[in-house]
């Protein structure tokens, strides 16, 4: 990933972050879920976490469950991942 585009993302982040403290939540849902699209920041649970948030205040219940859910099923996942390596570290000891 070139430097540039990694600017670009935390551009648009700290624009998100700014149209939250301003109470602009429509708009900082929508860029949030422009980041969301991205390759690596896909499934980041910082961001739906803000995400979520977002939609609670921007009114959006059903939307800030769901996204809210998304968080609790990608730390489901990387906790069972490093349960499994930890468990298969113990095995090999």
């Amino acid at each position: 990933m070139t430097l540039l585009v990694l600017v670009c993302r935390v551009s648009m982040m700290i624009k998100s972050q700014g149209l939250i403290s301003t109470r602009e939540f429509g708009s900082a849902v929508t860029a949030l879920k422009s980041l969301d699209t991205k390759p690596l920041l896909r499934d980041n649970a910082d961001l739906l976490t803000i995400l979520g948030e977002t939609h609670f205040y921007h009114g959006d219940v059903t939307s800030a469950r769901a996204t809210l859910q998304r968080v609790l099923f990608v730390y489901f996942f990387i906790s069972y991942y490093f349960l499994s390596l930890l468990m298969f570290q113990l095995l090999l000891t």
